[in-house]
């Protein structure tokens, strides 16, 4: 069965319309409500067909969103994995995906990137963390 009748079988369409009253028919990256629905998949889950991937995987949104992400996944992806190769080693990154794993700021992707953006974009604060670090680290 190629992916485009997966789409069609009706295991898929219960599960999208679960996943459209879930989100109150509205895309949760702008909240349009009057477009074309798409349900995205943040990531897709090798050897499972797309009912068979677990709800916090998927996301309602409008066909514009729905491109918009796309786009910027395969922009912002590669350039998101080669910053991590650059600045961190194996273990660091195993914190960092570990933290990620945790993290559930509100539930919201949004608040949690913007808030991790500002802690990274301000200098102070990063400094005043690193002090804090080895001073704890000297106590030891």
């Amino acid at each position: 069965m190629t992916y485009k009748e997966k789409l069609l079988d009706p295991r898929w369409q219960k599960k999208r319309l679960e996943i459209l009253q879930r989100d109150e028919f509205t895309c949760q990256s702008c909240g349009d409500d009057k477009s074309t629905l798409h349900i995205h998949h943040r990531r897709y889950l090798q050897g499972r067909d797309p009912w068979d991937v677990p709800d916090n995987l998927l996301v309602t949104l409008c066909e514009s969103c729905h491109e918009k992400e796309k786009d910027e996944m395969e922009e912002y992806i590669p350039i998101l994995i080669e910053q991590i190769k650059d600045k961190f080693l194996g273990d660091d990154v195993r914190e960092i995906a570990y933290a990620f794993h945790k993290l559930k700021i509100l539930g919201s992707s949004n608040i949690t990137a913007t808030l991790l953006f500002r802690i990274l974009s301000d200098d102070d604060f990063i400094q005043d963390i690193f002090n804090q670090y080895f001073k704890s680290e000297a106590e030891k």
